[in-house]
C-alpha cells in the first residue's frame, strides 16, 4: 500500500516536475533579449554620444553583459581590434554566429540583429545613433512581447504537467 502510494506521488510530481521544467526554459529568450538590448543601449551611449570607436563600443557591451550576447560582442571586438573584419556590423554579426546555437532568440529576433548589423560602423554618427535608437525600440518590443508569451505559457506548461500527473496516477490506481 506504501509502495503504490509513493508511486502515484513519484509520477504525479515527476510529470509535473517535467511541466515546471519547461517553463522555465522559456525564460531564456527574455534572457538574451534583456543582453542584447544592454548591449545596444551601451553601443549606443558609446558611439552616438561618448564617439568611441566601435571596437571599444563593443569592448564596453561584453564587459556589462553577459552571456552569449557579451562573448559575442568580446569577439566583435577582438575581430575589429585585430582588423579581420571590415565593419562593426560584419564583426558583431560574426560573433553572434559563433554564439548562435546557445542563444534562444527566434529567428526573427535574429532577423532584426541581422538588419542593424548591415550598416553598423558604417554610417554617419547621426544616422548611426538613429539606426540604433531604431533597432533598440525593436528590441524592447521584442522583450515585451517574450515576457507575455512567456507567462502564458509558464501557466499552461505548469498545469499540463501537473494534470498529466494526476491522470496517470488517476489511471495507475
Amino acid at each position: 500500500m506504501i509502495a503504490t502510494v509513493a508511486g502515484l506521488l513519484l509520477t504525479a510530481g515527476g510529470l509535473g516536475g517535467v511541466g515546471w521544467l519547461r517553463a522555465s526554459a522559456l525564460g531564456g529568450r527574455c534572457r538574451d533579449l534583456d543582453q542584447l538590448r544592454r548591449a545596444l543601449t551601451i553601443l549606443r551611449a558609446s558611439v552616438a554620444f561618448a564617439r568611441v570607436p566601435a571596437a571599444v563600443a563593443l569592448a564596453r557591451a561584453a564587459r556589462a553583459g553577459r552571456g552569449p550576447v557579451a562573448e559575442a560582442c568580446a569577439h566583435a571586438a577582438r575581430l575589429l581590434e585585430s582588423g579581420a573584419s571590415a565593419s562593426a556590423g560584419e564583426a558583431w554579426w560574426a560573433g553572434l554566429e559563433r554564439v548562435r546555437e546557445r542563444l534562444c532568440l527566434m529567428p526573427e529576433d535574429l532577423d532584426m540583429v541581422r538588419e542593424f548589423c548591415v550598416d553598423f560602423g558604417r554610417l554617419d554618427a547621426a544616422t548611426q545613433e538613429s539606426r540604433l535608437a531604431d533597432a533598440l525600440a525593436r528590441v524592447h518590443l521584442a522583450l515585451e512581447q517574450a515576457g507575455q508569451e512567456r507567462q502564458r505559457l509558464e501557466r499552461l506548461y505548469r498545469f499540463s504537467g501537473l494534470a498529466a500527473g494526476l491522470a496517470v496516477a488517476i489511471m495507475l490506481v
